[in-house]
């Protein structure tokens, strides 16, 4: 796990942010009744599985929190019309590879388990073609999770530390911050960086999540011992960090911070686990 993302989770982050909500304490349910008093829908608080609840029922609540994500979402990535809610049958099932994926991660990568229960305090599912899942900073705590029917707990487990690392990324730029020039100059032209992702050119704040996310992913598939696939996740960020690092003149030193892992990481000589 990179640095900073093995500490984004404990002081002074998430006290700095509780804190500021005037909720106390340091983390999971703290944090979420802090969020909870500031975003525009709150987070659920049933739990699953310690803190985390699982979503399925799209019918008023989760409706309306897909309606907002449509709002806020860039490039249609939301659409009501074509998102579908999942049958019983494959809510169970989505359920319950969901906690085989928790499980997995437990034994096999612990600090990634425990980051997301003290970042997500909710999982919405439901389908929509070609989309895997989505966070957003506006809504912090709350993973949308669109699962295929080809699925493994190992595809869930992924998705789960891909939405959990955009989170903690939120969650810092939210707290400390991550850029020394308005956001609004990171969609400019000459500020464009290509993903490691979508492999396109992307804003500048857009390529570096998906660079951070990036790495998180290799050192995901690194320690199950799927260094190839590992290997084609570093190729493509190798490319993008280069750029990051070329126009860093816009992060700040918090957003330096995380730069410097993802480079670690991209530099990087994977041999099997």
């Amino acid at each position: 796990m990179m640095q900073w993302l093995s500490n984004v989770a404990v002081p002074p982050l998430v006290d700095a942010l509780v804190a500021a909500r005037g909720t106390g304490g340091a983390k999971g349910q703290a944090y979420f009744r802090a969020l909870n008093t500031f975003q525009p829908h709150s987070l659920a608080s049933s739990g699953n599985i310690r803190n985390l609840t699982f979503t399925t029922d799209l019918v008023g609540r989760g409706t309306e929190i897909l309606n907002y994500f449509n709002r806020i979402a860039n490039e249609g990535l939301v659409d009501p019309g074509i998102v579908r809610a999942l049958t019983s049958e494959e809510a169970r099932s989505a359920v319950c590879q969901t906690a085989q994926a928790l499980e997995l991660l437990r034994v096999e990568l612990p600090a990634y388990y425990d980051l997301i229960f003290e970042l997500v305090a909710e999982l919405l599912f439901a389908r929509k073609d070609r989309v895997g899942g989505a966070s957003f900073g506006s809504m912090l705590g709350m993973v949308w999770v669109s699962p295929r029917m080809a699925w493994s707990p190992n595809d869930f487990a992924e998705v789960l530390i891909h939405e959990t690392t955009h989170q903690a990324l939120f969650l810092r730029e939210a707290v400390i911050g991550l850029y020394c020039v308005p956001r609004s100059e990171l969609s400019s032209t000459d500020l464009l960086v290509t993903s490691s992702i979508r492999r396109t050119e992307r804003p500048y704040d857009a390529s570096l999540h998906a660079a951070v996310v990036a790495a998180s992913l290799i050192d995901f598939h690194h320690t199950l011992g799927r260094t190839a696939v590992a290997e084609e996740l570093r190729r493509p960020l190798l490319e993008s960090a280069a750029q990051l690092e070329a126009k860093s003149y816009v992060l700040s030193k918090s957003g330096r911070e995380v730069l410097a892992d993802v480079l670690h990481v991209a530099n990087m000589h994977l041999v099997a686990a």
